[in-house]
């Protein structure tokens, strides 16, 4: 079962990347991958070519995300990686995306995101609870960021040796965004146990270059679904989706396009556009 929750385009070489999730209770891809994990599928894409199969990688077990990662290596030269989350692990899988190379889309190393302080019997092993969904790698750092769902924390990563080398608190997100300029982090989820009448939305924005928290906002009754800027950076769309128990999810906003002055370190909310309803 290889059902592909998401896809990526990984610019740097024109392809894209199919995110399947497997098992929606086990998350294996029992017909790629055995009883081990789930799986990437590879489609190269060019514009001068017909789209064709490269690859399928086994990877840990599904849910995944992927960021792309580019830098240049000690011998000066461009490396590229593809970092994949294993939502069921709790870790990630580490995949060599340099054309040409021997272990070009074989997965390289995995990183284990288990954190023994949020662990009860002090786990560090996988599976674990950590919970990836959300990576991003910022050029301006230099890093990449995998926010532990479970933990509602960030693990900062160095995409070179692959270390955990920082983690810092993300409350009640369940996914990030990064600015275009790479320097803030924008975290979304929602808080479904506080309040039995009401889902409360969460933004969060985090300074990468300051190591801080710089806005926290509260969105009543409105889950936060896709969120993406303008080109400019200048706005964040943010669109709102179903969720909650029967109680809740009949006072949310399920109809709204929520438009966001991203003025950072400042974010306010300039508008609410009403737009179909949805039940997703």
């Amino acid at each position: 079962k290889a059902i592909a929750g998401y896809a990526y385009m990984d610019s740097s070489h024109a392809n894209l990347w199919f995110m399947n999730d497997g098992d929606d209770d086990t998350g294996v891809d029992h017909l790629n991958c055995g009883d081990e994990g789930s799986s990437v599928t590879v489609i190269l894409q060019k514009d001068s070519d017909p789209p064709h199969f490269l690859k399928t990688i086994c990877v840990g077990k599904g849910h995944h995300v992927t960021a792309f990662v580019n830098y240049v290596d000690k011998s000066h030269t461009q490396a590229y990686k593809a970092f994949v989350s294993n939502l069921m692990d709790g870790s990630l899988s580490v995949i060599d995306n340099n054309p040409g190379s021997q272990s070009f889309l074989q997965v390289i190393d995995l990183i284990h995101l288990a954190d023994s302080r949020y662990e009860n019997s002090g786990n560090k092993a996988i599976p674990n609870h950590a919970y990836p969904h959300g990576m991003v790698f910022s050029k301006l750092t230099g890093k990449l960021y995998s926010l532990n769902n479970g933990y509602e924390t960030v693990a900062v990563i160095d995409p070179v040796s692959h270390k955990i080398i920082d983690v810092f608190p993300m409350p009640k997100c369940s996914n990030l965004l990064l600015s275009p300029d790479g320097r803030y982090l924008i975290g979304k989820g929602a808080d479904r146990k506080t309040d039995a009448q009401h889902v409360i939305g969460h933004i969060n924005v985090f300074d990468l270059k300051n190591m801080k928290s710089v806005a926290e906002m509260e969105l009543l009754d409105i889950y936060p679904s896709t969120y993406q800027f303008n080109r400019e950076g200048k706005k964040l769309y943010v669109t709102t989706a179903y969720t909650g128990d029967e109680i809740q999810s009949k006072n949310l906003k399920t109809d709204q396009l929520l438009v966001f002055k991203a003025d950072f370190p400042d974010i306010k909310l300039e508008k609410s556009i009403s737009v179909g309803q949805t039940r997703c």
